[in-house]
Order: C-alpha cells, then sequence, then structure tokens
C-alpha cells in the first residue's frame, strides 16, 4: 500500500482514466509529434509533485518535463502505480467486494469491508480517498 499511495500523491486524480502517457518538453514537441495544443487540455496537478500536467479528457496524459531526472522521476512512479493497480483491483474483484458494497447499509460498513478487503488501515484509505479528491465513501468503482 506504501508503494501505491507514495505514487497516487505524485501523479493526477485522472490516471485510473489515462491509457497514454505523453512526455515533451515544450508545446513544439508535443505538436510536432501529432499532438498540437496540449495546453489547451484540462490542466491537472498531483498532491505532492508540481509538474505542467494536462488531460485531453479521453484518456491521454501530457507531461511537460524539464530534464532527465524528470523522466527518471515520472516512469518509476507511473510504473509502481500500474503494478499497485493491477493487485487492488484483483483483491477487490477476486473477493466480490464490489457487489458485497452494493448491498452493505451505511458509509462505514462500506469502508470496513473495503479495508479489510485490501488489508489496509481506515488512515490509509482516507488518504487514497484525499488524493483522488473524494473526501467521503468508497470508490472503488472506479
Amino acid at each position: 500500500m506504501s508503494a501505491f499511495l507514495y505514487s497516487v500523491m505524485r501523479l493526477p486524480e485522472c490516471m485510473s482514466r489515462v491509457s497514454l502517457v505523453l512526455m515533451g518538453q515544450s508545446e513544439e514537441v508535443f505538436s510536432r509529434r501529432g499532438y498540437p495544443h496540449v495546453d489547451r487540455w484540462q490542466p491537472v496537478n498531483a498532491l505532492a509533485r508540481r509538474r505542467m500536467m494536462f488531460y485531453d479528457g479521453a484518456g491521454t496524459l501530457a507531461a511537460f518535463i524539464a530534464s532527465v531526472s524528470d523522466i527518471d522521476d515520472l516512469i518509476p512512479i507511473i510504473t509502481a502505480y500500474q503494478i499497485e493497480w493491477n493487485k487492488l483491483h484483483q483483491r477487490l474483484h477476486g473477493a466480490r467486494i464490489l457487489a458485497e458494497m452494493e448491498t452493505q447499509a451505511g458509509h462505514e460498513g462500506q469502508t470496513e469491508a473495503v479495508c479489510a478487503t485490501l488489508g489496509i488501515s481506515e488512515e490509509d484509505f482516507g488518504k487514497l480517498q484525499v488524493a483522488w479528491g473524494r473526501p467521503s465513501g468508497p470508490t472503488c468503482s472506479r
């Protein structure tokens, strides 16, 4: 869970909807590769990183990078996010938690069920909700 929390804090909330990440140093670089005006897309931010990023609303994230160290930072974070996201997804679906949540009454019961299935504390669950911009209610249906 710590690797997932680390990556979630450093990536924008839209990451669960992203299927393509573009990296470039300038608008010109994106444009030359067939992605003009990425700076007109929706600006998105991460809680723990200041990096210019834009989301097209259809699965593409454009990240402006200033140096090789930005690439060395971004690639491992995205990789960790995907690996840990897949693990969480498998646990939730393996335990059929989504179906259980639909039949359980009350937010507190849902949170407890999700935390138990994922093997995380309610504190860590709260951190995930804040990072995803959802301060209340489970976010597992994403």
